[in-house]
C-alpha cells in the first residue's frame, strides 16, 4: 500500500467515512455473496451479504489459482459444480452462485464484473485469462443469481470491513464506496474449501490467492484511492482508521 501523511484533507475524509459508516452499517445476516462494487443493484438491496470483489466468482478464481500453484488440474465445469454443492451445505439447498454484471455490458460476451474482466485482461498471477473466462462462462450460463449494477463508478474510497457481525452498505444514493468484508469473506473460504472435496487443498492456500487477487483488482479499479479499516465490535461500535492508499499504477 502507499503511505500518506494525515493531512487536513485526509482527516476530513476519515471523518466523513466515520459518519457514513455510522448511518449505513447493517447486520451481517447472510453468507450469500455480493460484489464489493459501490454501484447499486437494479434488483434491490444486498444489505448484510458478504461483500467481495467478484462476489462468488472471486472465490472460484482464488480456488483455481491455488490449484494451479499445486499443479492440480480441474475443469471450470467441475470446479463450479463442486463449489455449487459446497455452498448449499453452508447457505442452504436453495443457494446458487451469485454473480453480477452491469447495465453497460448486457450484450453477448460482455463481462460487466471488473474483477473478472481485469483478470481476463491478464492482470492476475497464477491464473490464466482463458481460465477466468471459462469460469465466467460456466457460471453465467447456469441457473445462478445475476445482479445488474446501475450507473458508473463514483467510489470515494475503499472500506475494509473487519468483524463478523456487521457490514456496510456501499452507497446511500449520494455517497459511494468500495466495500470488502475481509474477515467474513476469508471466514467463508475457511468453510467452503474443505467441502469441495479436493484432496490436499487448504483454506490457507486459497486465502493467500484471494488476498493477492483482491489487491490486484484494487490496483486496477481503485488506484490512488484511500483505504480505511472499519473494525466492528460485536455490539456494532466501530473504529475507523486509515489503512494507506491503493498504489498508483
Amino acid at each position: 500500500m502507499e503511505q500518506r501523511d494525515m493531512n487536513a484533507e485526509l482527516i476530513a475524509q476519515q471523518e466523513k467515512v466515520n459518519k457514513y459508516v455510522e448511518v449505513n452499517k447493517v447486520e451481517a445476516n447472510s453468507f450469500e455473496g455480493a460484489c464489493g462494487d459501490g454501484r447499486p443493484a437494479a434488483e434491490g438491496t444486498v444489505s448484510g451479504r458478504v461483500r467481495k470483489f467478484g462476489s462468488d466468482i472471486g472465490d472460484l478464481m482464488a480456488i483455481k489459482a491455488a490449484l494451479n500453484i499445486k499443479g492440480k488440474e480441474i475443469t471450470a465445469h467441475d470446479l463450479v459444480l463442486k463449489y455449487s454443492k459446497a455452498i448449499k451445505e453452508i447457505r442452504g439447498e436453495d443457494s446458487v452462485i451469485d454473480w453480477h454484471t452491469d447495465e453497460h455490458s448486457l450484450y453477448e460476451g460482455g463481462i460487466g464484473c471488473g474483477h473478472a474482466a481485469k483478470a481476463v485482461a491478464g492482470i492476475q498471477e497464477n491464473l490464466r485469462p482463458e481460465e477466468v473466462k471459462a469460469i465466467w462462462d460456466e457460471v453465467t450460463s447456469g441457473n445462478n443469481e445475476r445482479s445488474v449494477l446501475k450507473g458508473g463508478h463514483a467510489e470515494e474510497a475503499v472500506l475494509l470491513v473487519h468483524g463478523d457481525k456487521f457490514s456496510v452498505n456501499s452507497t446511500d444514493g449520494t455517497n459511494m464506496f468500495f466495500v470488502v468484508d475481509v474477515d467474513r469473506a476469508l471466514g467463508f473460504l475457511d468453510k467452503v474449501v474443505p467441502l469441495l472435496g479436493i484432496e490436499g487443498l487448504s483454506p490457507d492456500e486459497v486465502r493467500a490467492q484471494w488476498n493477492l487477487q483482491m489487491q490486484k483488482t484494487a490496483g486496477a479499479l481503485a488506484a490512488g484511492k484511500n483505504m480505511f479499516d472499519i473494525d466492528f465490535e460485536e455490539n456494532g461500535d466501530f473504529k475507523t482508521s486509515f489503512a494507506g492508499a491503493v498504489p498508483q499504477k
